[in-house]
């Protein structure tokens, strides 16, 4: 090769472009609390994204779920039942999954 041919572009060459809206998965994110009044949740873990862009939330598939118990972000209100909205926050436990064990 000479300098003249490393001067050259040859065709089907891979070159930088545009990059960027690539959608992201975040795995293993705990909703902390739901705030109805105000259309918030809030979340303990990374969300990817600029703020105020959209994220599509939905139940984990890496785990299993117990059949016996809900999902907790899940609230059906019933007929009669006042419509306070109050916000939903989640029973933290005796140990934070998110924590280094000892």
């Amino acid at each position: 090769l000479t300098a003249v041919t490393m001067l050259q572009v040859f065709k089907n060459r891979k070159m930088p472009g545009r990059m960027g809206g690539v959608q992201r998965t975040v795995k293993n994110v705990w909703v902390y609390q739901i705030d109805p009044a105000r259309n918030l949740l809030y979340l303990k873990g990374q969300v990817p994204g600029p703020q105020g862009s959209f994220l599509f939330v939905k139940d984990s598939i890496y785990k299993k779920p117990d059949r016996a118990l809900l999902p907790f972000p899940t609230h059906f209100s019933q007929e009669g039942e006042p419509e306070d909205l109050e916000p939903l926050i989640a029973d933290l436990g005796d140990i934070d999954p998110f924590m280094a064990a000892d």
